[in-house]
């Protein structure tokens, strides 16, 4: 050793008694701090697909932003619920749509479009008196795989925050 440096030994001792409230209080905490971390990556999950919703424009649909909810099934449980013809919107095959009257495609077509003309895969006309002719290509509208993404993306941070209130 060096001269004028003294050094100091500083002893932990963990016995049974010290650990077992601590480890006790741990696993009793643990499930319901990860039910309820569980549950807001749903919200969160909810709130991203609510906003790609508006994004893509599909607020015309009416009913398919009010359908996505986050719900906690369980204690443990949670899941985030969607329309069933929104994800239908996300995963249909291309095709053709004929503009017949009384659908529901018509009056978006004429909000969309007024009275112009469109032309390419789609073939939107209006007659003399406003009716609309023709038929629409429709595609499928990715809006559901990123927004999901998103929300895992951000798990971990979710899941850290809640468990670091155990160690507290």
């Amino acid at each position: 050793m060096h001269e004028g440096h003294t050094t100091m030994v500083i002893a932990l001792t963990v016995t049974k008694n010290t650990i077992t409230p601590f480890i006790s209080r741990f696993s009793r905490q643990l499930p319901n701090m990860v039910g309820d971390a569980g549950f807001e990556i749903c919200k969160r999950a909810e709130r991203n697909l609510k906003r790609s919703a508006e994004r893509y424009d599909l607020k015309w649909t009416g009913r398919l932003i009010k359908s996505i909810e986050a719900r906690r099934i369980s204690k443990f449980r949670s899941e985030v619920f969607v329309a069933k013809y929104g994800i239908q919107l996300a995963e249909m095959s291309p095709h053709y749509v004929s503009l017949k009257r009384g659908r529901q495609i018509v009056k978006w077509t004429k909000d969309k479009f007024g009275n112009k003309r469109v032309s390419g895969r789609s073939r939107v006309g209006f007659t003399k008196r406003g009716k609309v002719s023709g038929a629409l290509y429709v595609t499928p509208k990715r809006w559901i795989r990123r927004p999901l993404a998103d929300a895992v993306r951000g798990a971990d941070r979710i899941m850290n925050r809640h468990l670091r209130k155990l160690t507290i």
